[in-house]
């Protein structure tokens, strides 16, 4: 429990710690890349203070050149720390409407570019996947959890056909990643998924896949799409075990 303690009160210190460099720094550098900064060093600070131990495969898989999507199961509230901390390329996370209830947080993402997606409102949905479809347009990679919340026992939950419709629209090369046992050492329900145990996480990263055969943005590509990647993510688990 002293653990836990320890990892939420450096949470709240890499929050006021990004809010006071935007404050004094964000007039003379760019805002986003500020925050990055801040996100990847105190992803790593956290993991380090929560005990939690990364071993990380396959980022020679990441391409050196544009800018792909990442696509990822979801298996704990610090799947996102994992990857702002360890993949060797800037991301933009986007991040399911839990979130919005967690003012101050999702206050510090958004400024930090993240991009928050609700999926009960179609119209802040359609808006969001605009959004996200201009900066990969722009150059941008981003990170998409499509299993949409986070499983509770680190099994593959159903994707979310939202997540591969936006895919489809970025004609992005896909880079898929597992995440292993993030689950134990942060579990969805136990202690409000707030509880931190010290453990040892893999991550997995495959090769990138292309979806050129799918040009229109429908359903039906979605669910194939969708029927690729799980296949891919599973493949992936399986290998990391």
């Amino acid at each position: 429990m002293i653990r836990t303690v320890f990892f939420w009160l450096t949470f709240s210190m890499v929050i006021l710690t990004g809010l006071l460099i935007d404050l004094f720094l964000s007039p003379f550098f760019k805002r986003e890349k500020l925050y990055y900064q801040v996100e990847r060093t105190g992803s790593r600070i956290l993991l380090w203070v929560g005990g939690i131990k990364v071993d990380i495969s396959g980022v020679e898989n990441i391409p050196s050149q544009g800018n792909p999507v990442f696509v990822s199961n979801h298996q704990s509230g610090v799947d996102m720390y994992v990857y702002l901390a360890y993949l060797p390329k800037e991301v933009r996370v986007v991040i399911m409407h839990q979130v919005y209830s967690l003012p101050i947080l999702s206050n510090f993402l958004k400024r930090g570019g993240q991009v928050m997606v609700d999926m009960r409102d179609p119209k802040q949905t359609f808006l969001s996947t605009q959004r996200i479809l201009r900066q990969l347009r722009g150059g941008e990679s981003f990170f998409i959890f499509p299993e949409g919340t986070r499983s509770p026992d680190g099994r593959l939950l159903e994707f979310k056909e939202g997540a591969a419709m936006l895919v489809l629209g970025a004609q992005k090369p896909i880079v898929p990643i597992a995440i292993i046992d993030t689950y134990k050492v942060m579990q969805r329900d136990d202690l409000y998924g707030l509880r931190v145990r010290p453990g040892r996480v893999r991550v997995m990263i495959g090769k990138p896949i292309t979806f050129t055969e799918y040009p229109d943005v429908t359903i039906e590509n979605a669910r194939s799409i969708n029927a690729r990647l799980k296949e891919a993510i599973e493949g992936l688990m399986h290998e990391g075990l």
